[in-house]
């Protein structure tokens, strides 16, 4: 499989090098290049059909639907379930004024994912170039859990959203230098921090990028960037006592791994309940004093010993062991060959800084990619969370240029906008052609793609109207006495 990887990078990167490169080519392989994102990202609702037979799944749906239903009601106050935020629900919630609760999630799906293509597309241009923006949104088309993130109703689609308009801020703001930038850069951050509570995991290493970019020369526009990447950023804090309620759950309770361990080895005494926290962080309610005890707290969490029961049951058959190693070897090819794109470019004040800037736009992802075995179950829902970044560092990696002592006289003869339009053929070519093709590593249906499990099975529960709403639990009655009136559709009706 390394061969064929590395066979198909060399491809990927030999095409690369015929792209027009001219600054009068530039803005008009941007323009196409974002229509060619957009053209994928909705191309996912009919290539879904190559993965799964299920016109839609839900996880926990009682929870999400009930929090929609609640900010139609109180855009400002509503009572939402405590792991949930308001920002997450104000998508879906604002469709389903229009369309219906089922539609109002499926609606927020499809638009969550065109435009996380779009901005992956933003992202990996301004790391990369415009070659490496289209090798990441062709990568991304053939990811299963981006594939299939459409069919998804839930919150998690806007939520990666969310981190991914956040990466794309900094790399445009390390790219560019312009307060602009670092004003969407500090949007960005500000998004993470109020989409989730544990979107501080992916708002820190943002910061850190965003902070080190700014530079020590106190010149009017430095200081004005560096007001408006932490003015939004600021406001955010005030934000989160609309975005979080009070009971909200906090970090250290989403992220706390003993009672998911507890199961696998109760002999161990670091597993036993009560499972007690001395701290509680949510980004506007939390004390900032307490701060150290969260770290600590997170630090204790990587420190427990990882059950090799639990490991065993991860790499089961029922796993996406094989998926997983495919995506890491594939990693690991893009990151070397991304750091030699990094030092071909020119942007910055050096290779350093933009090395710096392509691991920290990158950093959340691909560690939370490492860590998704030893500390949650193996959902798809996770996956969805860290595929951008994969694709990004896989696009990245095949737009690798090194300078040419030859030029190809020859080919600079033909008409530039023939050029451009033959470039972008051959791209959209390959970008199928390793797609639907069964020599190709990243076919299909290849044997290394997991069947993931998906249902909706909670959903169900609540729609069969042979059973009573008192039967269910409390957020299922709010949730299904919504879904079984007249002039609600109980399935989504928006995909193909």
């Amino acid at each position: 499989m390394g061969v064929k990887l590395l066979f198909c990078c060399a491809i990927f990167a030999l095409v690369h090098y015929f792209r027009p490169r001219a600054q009068s080519a530039q803005r008009l392989q941007y323009h196409l290049g974002l229509v060619l994102a957009l053209g994928l990202g909705l191309s996912t609702l009919w290539t879904c059909t190559w993965y799964t037979s299920v016109s839609f799944f839900e996880s926990d749906f009682a929870e999400y639907c009930v929090a929609v239903i609640e900010m139609n009601e109180d855009i400002t106050q509503a009572d939402i379930p405590p792991k949930r935020s308001r920002l997450a629900a104000l998508l879906p919630a604002m469709l389903s004024k229009v369309t219906g609760v089922m539609n109002g999630f499926a609606l927020s799906s499809i638009l969550s994912t065109v435009l996380t293509f779009l901005f992956v597309f933003v992202w990996a241009t301004a790391l990369g170039g415009v070659g490496a923006g289209i090798y990441s949104v062709g990568i991304l088309s053939v990811m299963t859990p981006m594939v299939l993130m459409p069919q998804f109703l839930t919150f998690y689609p806007p939520i990666v959203l969310a981190t991914v308009f956040a990466a794309a801020g900094l790399a445009l703001w390390g790219r560019f230098r312009t307060p602009a930038m670092a004003l969407m850069c500090g949007l960005g951050i500000a998004t993470c921090l109020l989409i989730d509570v544990r979107g501080v995991v992916w708002a820190m290493p943002f910061w850190v990028g965003g902070v080190c970019l700014l530079s020590l020369n106190m010149k009017a526009q430095n200081v004005l960037s560096a007001l408006l990447l932490h003015i939004p950023i600021w406001c955010s804090w005030f934000g989160g006592w609309w975005s979080y309620s009070s009971n909200a759950s906090s970090l250290e309770k989403q992220l706390d791994v003993r009672p998911l361990y507890v199961g696998f080895d109760e002999s161990n005494p670091l597993f036993q309940p009560p499972w007690t926290v001395d701290s509680g962080f949510v980004w506007g309610w939390f004390e900032p004093v307490q701060i150290l005890d969260t770290v600590a707290f997170i630090w204790m969490q990587r420190s427990y010993p990882v059950p090799e029961a639990f490991l065993e049951w991860q790499l089961t058959s029922d796993g996406p062991r094989d998926e997983i190693d495919f995506w890491t070897l594939a990693m690991g090819i893009g990151l070397i060959c991304s750091l030699g794109t990094m030092l071909f470019r020119t942007f910055g004040k050096g290779k350093v800084e933009r090395v710096l800037l392509l691991l920290c736009t990158l950093s959340p992802f691909l560690l939370l990619f490492h860590s998704l075995q030893s500390m949650v179950e193996q959902h798809i829902r996770f996956y969805m969370h860290t595929m951008p970044g994969i694709a990004v560092v896989v696009g990245v990696g095949m737009a690798i240029r090194p300078p040419s002592k030859f030029a190809l006289k020859w080919w600079y003869r033909v008409p530039q906008r023939l050029r451009i339009g033959s470039w972008l053929l051959a791209v959209l070519g390959l970008i199928y052609g390793i797609h639907f093709t069964q020599i190709s590593p990243f076919y299909a249906r290849a044997e290394w793609r997991h069947a993931w499990r998906l249902n909706a099975t909670d959903w169900s529960r609540m729609v069969n109207m042979q059973q009573p709403v008192e039967t269910l639990k409390p957020y299922e009655q709010v949730c299904a006495s919504e879904l079984r009136t007249e002039e609600q559709a109980v399935k989504p009706t928006l995909y193909p």
